[in-house]
């Protein structure tokens, strides 16, 4: 599987989302992982991954 990763400085000083980097790595079933990013708003959940 190829697949693609914006740098993470892409994402610094975004106007109107101040919301903290939340990241999750999940087997991608070739023997590597997959990185998946997730916004939290409100109250206080469990993580995704």
């Amino acid at each position: 599987m190829q697949t693609l990763r914006t740098p993470d400085e892409r994402f610094d000083d975004l106007p109107d989302f101040p919301y903290a980097p939340r990241y999750c790595e999940l087997p991608d079933d070739e023997g590597g992982t997959l990185r998946v990013a997730w916004v939290q708003d409100g109250r206080t959940a469990p993580t995704p991954c």
